[in-house]
């Protein structure tokens, strides 16, 4: 299976929160008995504002953190890298795939040149509840920052929802800005 980053666009305007997912499998090619998985992801560091990346662990097929599952996140930003690992804490692995991580940051407000954001496991490791390692293809991606792309700035995405989802021939967007944001 492979172990790959999903995020929502391909292209984001400067300022723009960019989430990008890691997932583990997929649909076609889920993922079988992995107790857990540890990752180095190297990224841009000078394409994102200081202070605005972190790594998170939603609950997944991999379990719940902090009750079926434990999570490591470290994150050097002027280093470009962040670390990250969840393990299952019942001595029983999982089947699934999916989101298992999300390494969240925001594109630099200043970037004035379309810029590519690279973002590439450099190291992982992942084991079955025996020890036994288990094997990954691994995928780098890459989103471009485009000063030409239209776009709010200086809002988090959590403040803009997109309804009904899925699409069902009429879409309705809401949204709230705060007094810093900035429509372009």
């Amino acid at each position: 299976p492979d172990l790959h980053i999903v995020t929502s666009n391909t292209q984001y305007a400067p300022g723009s929160w960019i989430d990008a997912e890691i997932w583990a499998g997929d649909n076609s090619n889920p993922v079988d008995n992995l107790y857990g998985v540890a990752f180095d992801l190297s990224f841009n560091s000078n394409l994102i504002e200081t202070g605005s990346v972190s790594l998170s662990y939603p609950n997944s097929w991999l379990g719940t953190p902090g009750t079926s599952s434990i999570k490591m996140a470290m994150v050097d930003e002027s280093s470009g890298m962040a670390s990250g690992a969840v393990s299952k804490i019942n001595q029983k692995n999982a089947d699934g795939f999916g989101k298992i991580a999300v390494l969240r940051f925001q594109a630099k407000t200043t970037i004035s040149s379309s810029s590519v954001f690279n973002l590439n496991f450099t190291n992982y490791a992942a084991t079955d509840s025996s020890g036994i390692a288990k094997s990954f293809n691994v995928i780098p991606d890459s989103v471009t920052i485009d000063p030409g792309i239209s776009g709010i700035k200086g809002e988090s995405q959590s403040a803009i929802s997109i309804f009904p989802n899925p699409f069902n021939g009429s879409t309705q967007i809401s949204y709230f800005l705060t007094s810093s944001a900035q429509i372009s």
